[in-house]
């Protein structure tokens, strides 16, 4: 399909998401100018910028589009709506969604994809870890940021894709991958399914998009994945479970929902032929993690350490409090809360609740609403009626609460959200 752009320029909208600008990178890493807006200026934005010589513009307006360009990525987030999408159709230009497009890349070249609702960033590095441990080197398409390479994206040198496949508006329905592996299958992005079946159905019909002679991952055949299995035995896809492959596994990264994402990384491993003790000894000795999975920010000024988690569902949540209890029985846990849209905190604020009093104290910032409007029955002040040991206010009042209290180094401090709240832990760094 690519040899077929002649002018070799496409423009992303919504380029600073951590999927599109992933899909930037390979554009320009085959020859092609790139071209981006967003409605703000983030570090994926910069980073293209400085590295990638993207062609950015701050703002969504019809006249970014020109009648020269080849191709249109856009957000799954991203309305037919939008001006820029909306001129584009004007000039007749292709446009595919990033997910879509992700798709024409899994028909091309052998494909392994990664799912769940938790642990899929974490998972899908660990396997390109393990890749490029035994001289392989696939495309990479990530979810997140690898600390081993700096990046969500790498071009890779053989005839291999690896990707992180979101369940988000079922964008991962484009893909076609050879082996599908599923974290885990939980209750989330409420906002956008009907409910726990429809999510189930939705991971369901992924599976048959499983190429002849594929293979599946999951966790194990437990009733939540009756249907998926149903579905892989009705299309012949051998089935492989992971869950026994913990049991003598200590990986790297902390905590038993590690533990978990390496056993499915170990897992793979034998399936797809590799040295299984060498893929295991990787996990536990060299593994470089994700940013924003257990990340270690620093200390502040009076000695208590910082960390930085992208948890933002009840389950990851819960994941993080209690692995850090358990790393550090004799500290105090204090952790930093940034709900994730108004839907998630109103749908699962009874469990959010109960989590964060887990904890020692608890701060809570202001509901980040993301792709959603404002809705007047549900605040993050709500949070501290149920629970003495918390604080909620503004980012500055938080900030300026913990400055006072001077947390010393019996003390973790930990922000937690898929928003923007990483930018308050590296302010709390001395």
């Amino acid at each position: 399909m690519l040899e077929n752009l002649k002018n070799k320029k496409v423009f992303f909208i919504g380029v600073g998401g951590i999927g599109v600008s992933s899909l930037a990178k390979f554009f320009k890493n085959k020859g092609f100018e790139i071209f981006g807006s967003d409605a703000s200026k983030n570090e994926n934005v910069q980073g293209l910028i400085e590295k990638y010589n993207l062609n950015f513009h701050l703002g969504h307006e019809a006249k970014n589009i020109q009648k020269d360009l080849d191709l249109i990525i856009y957000s799954p987030a991203i309305s037919e709506q939008n001006p820029e999408r909306k001129k584009a159709k004007e000039f007749e230009i292709p446009q595919f969604s990033y997910p879509e497009f992700l798709g024409k890349i899994s028909e091309k070249i052998k494909t392994i994809a990664v799912s769940g609702t938790n642990g899929k960033t974490t998972t899908t590095s660990m396997i390109y870890e393990i890749l490029k441990d035994q001289n392989i080197d696939p495309l990479l398409i990530l979810g997140g940021i690898s600390k081993k390479i700096n990046s969500n994206f790498s071009s890779g040198k053989d005839d291999l894709f690896l990707v992180e496949a979101c369940e988000y508006k079922k964008s991962f329905l484009s893909i076609k991958p050879d082996i599908l592996i599923i974290t885990n299958i939980t209750p989330d992005h409420l906002d956008y399914f009907k409910d726990f079946n429809e999510i189930k159905k939705t991971f369901s019909n992924f599976v048959e998009n499983i190429k002849e002679g594929g293979k599946l991952i999951i966790p194990e055949k437990s009733p939540v994945f009756e249907e998926i299995v149903k579905k892989a035995l009705l299309q012949k896809i051998e089935i492989y479970t992971f869950l026994d492959e913990k049991k003598d596994l200590k990986v790297k990264s902390p905590g038993e929902h590690n533990r978990q994402n390496g056993a499915a990384a170990i897992s793979f491993s034998k399936i797809f032929s590799l040295d299984y003790q060498k893929s295991k000894k990787y996990l536990e000795e060299n593994f470089s993690g994700t940013k924003r999975r257990m990340d270690e920010i620093g200390k502040t000024d009076y000695g208590a350490t910082i960390f930085d988690d992208y948890a933002h569902n009840p389950e990851g949540l819960n994941f993080l409090v209690e692995t850090f209890k358990n790393e550090y029985p004799q500290k105090k846990i204090i952790i930093i809360f940034s709900p994730h849209l108004y839907s998630r905190t109103k749908k699962f604020f009874n469990e959010f609740v109960n989590i964060l009093k887990k904890a020692n104290f608890s701060y809570i910032e202001p509901i980040y609403a993301a792709r959603e409007i404002k809705d007047p029955t549900i605040n993050s002040e709500k949070f501290c009626l149920y629970s003495e040991n918390s604080f909620c206010g503004s980012r500055e009042e938080i900030k300026k609460n913990i400055e006072e209290k001077k947390y010393n180094e019996n003390y973790i401090l930990v922000t937690v959200g898929a928003g923007d709240i990483d930018k308050l832990a590296y302010e709390l760094k001395n």
